[in-house]
């Protein structure tokens, strides 16, 4: 049995919004942890092409938009879900969206054959997938550059060993929650 949680927009066009979970397995990003995210990334979001990957509840991408981000893509492998963020992102008005209903090794691991995405949300289920190996196929598949921000969070801390010349740039922890922003080395 699911009870129903709701998490809010905190700022941005879309300030104040909820977006209802009905779903045990998501875990929407703490406020706190948000706010921080978003500072970090304020000097970047104008304009830029969003992926939520592990999209669940959506509220990162829909943060992202909210703030000046011209389009999401949001991929997650939960039916329900997939449904469920379409009906929301549709009550809410947004338009400039791709919803995906996929798994996420499916799409990273072919090339990517347009622009890399400027901002990348990871946010798994804690302790089921290899940051690492998604961090590496993004980066190997063009679906990072140079200049993507790639969020990550997780319930341990990471390393990644300067693979394709990224490090991480911006950390902190909230609780249990570890999270940062990877770039690579001879980014802005």
């Amino acid at each position: 049995m699911s009870s129903t949680q709701e998490v809010r927009i905190i700022s941005g066009h879309y300030k104040g919004r909820k977006l209802k979970i009905n779903d045990s397995v998501v875990k929407p990003t703490p406020d706190r942890v948000r706010e921080t995210l978003f500072n970090w990334l304020a000097p970047i979001i104008q304009g830029s092409n969003i992926l939520d990957l592990f999209a669940g509840s959506g509220v990162l991408g829909i943060e992202a938009l909210s703030r000046g981000g011209k389009h999401l893509t949001l991929i997650d492998n939960s039916t329900n879900v997939h449904q469920r963020l379409e009906q929301q992102i549709e009550r809410i008005g947004i338009c400039n969206y791709t919803n995906l209903c996929m798994d996420t090794f499916e799409f990273i691991s072919g090339k990517n054959k347009q622009d890399a995405f400027d901002i990348i949300f990871i946010d798994p289920p804690y302790g089921t997938y290899d940051l690492i190996e998604i961090i590496t196929l993004l980066y190997k598949n063009d679906w990072a550059s140079k200049t993507t921000r790639v969020y990550y969070e997780t319930n341990k801390p990471i390393n990644i060993n300067d693979r394709f010349g990224c490090y991480i740039y911006k950390e902190s922890r909230a609780g249990k929650v570890y999270y940062g922003l990877i770039r690579q080395l001879d980014s802005e």
